[in-house]
């Protein structure tokens, strides 16, 4: 009889979904940063021929760009390798990739939103003309990243606060 705990155990091959859909959607935003460049080098190009200036403030916004869009393909890439490493099985090509737990990916998906939120703050400063409009998009990416900070600060100390109830859990077992 194929019991429940085989049928859960071989579900686990679902997450391999994910993992293909997060690998997917990585490389389609390295081609989206490939033909943005190209799109970028094109238009410096044409300015050049053409005896045009160029307004390198909006040629940083838009390099900024790329970055913000390689930071996401970063993020789906290390999220397929942690799910992979933790529903399906060993990942042993990435030696600095130490994720273990649910906690710690989604303390690593904060502080990739942190960063994530700090390149795009600083891409619009360069391109926006309305300063209070700046000061409200500012302030919600500071509230935002200081409660990802807090929930990261949170799932650490809560990790280490399990870790040594556990050991003293033992110890008095002992």
């Amino acid at each position: 009889m194929f019991g429940l705990g085989k049928l859960l155990g071989k579900s686990k091959w679902i997450a391999l979904l994910g993992v293909l859909v997060l690998n997917l959607s990585a490389v389609a935003l390295v081609i989206t940063g490939i033909v943005k460049l190209y799109d970028i080098i094109t238009e410096i190009c044409y300015q050049l021929i053409n005896s045009e200036s160029i307004d390198t403030i909006k040629l940083s916004a838009k390099f900024l760009l790329i970055i913000e869009i390689y930071l996401q393909a970063i993020i789906f890439y290390i999220f397929a390798i942690g799910i992979y490493k933790l529903f399906v099985g060993e990942f042993k090509l990435l030696w600095w990739y130490h994720i273990d737990s649910l906690d710690e990916m989604k303390s690593e998906l904060a502080k990739a939103i942190v960063l994530f939120l700090a390149v795009f703050l600083v891409q619009k400063i360069v391109e926006w003309n309305e300063p209070e409009d700046m000061l409200y998009f500012g302030t919600v990416i500071a509230l935002v990243s200081a409660n990802l900070i807090w929930y990261m600060n949170s799932l650490k100390g809560g990790a280490s606060n399990n870790h040594n109830n556990n050991n003293n859990s033992h110890k008095s077992m002992d």
